[in-house]
């Protein structure tokens, strides 16, 4: 599991571009944000190729993902796209 802090890593400036419709169509590639999206993503094999998580939020146990990375509450925010995020994305 990896945890990423900071706004400036390389990473989460590729997932804060997927926020932007031209980058979703350039890599076929979107963020989907909230449990139950999430859960639906999980459900299809092979859809989710990374979770990210808040820290201090409480992932259910049939959340499973090849990758999953948490990252701050300020890193959070910064990925959300509503005013008060459940604090789970996927990619």
């Amino acid at each position: 599991m990896k945890y990423i802090q900071s706004s400036k890593n390389p990473i989460v400036k590729q997932w804060k571009k997927l926020l932007t419709k031209k980058e979703r169509d350039l890599t076929r590639t979107y963020i989907i944000e909230g449990f139950h999206l999430v859960e639906e993503a999980l459900k299809q094999d092979g859809v989710v190729q990374e979770l990210i998580v808040v820290e201090g939020v409480e992932v259910p146990r049939t959340f499973e993902a090849e990758s999953i990375t948490t990252v701050s509450a300020e890193v959070g925010s910064l990925l959300a796209d509503t005013e008060t995020t459940q604090g789970i994305f996927a990619i």
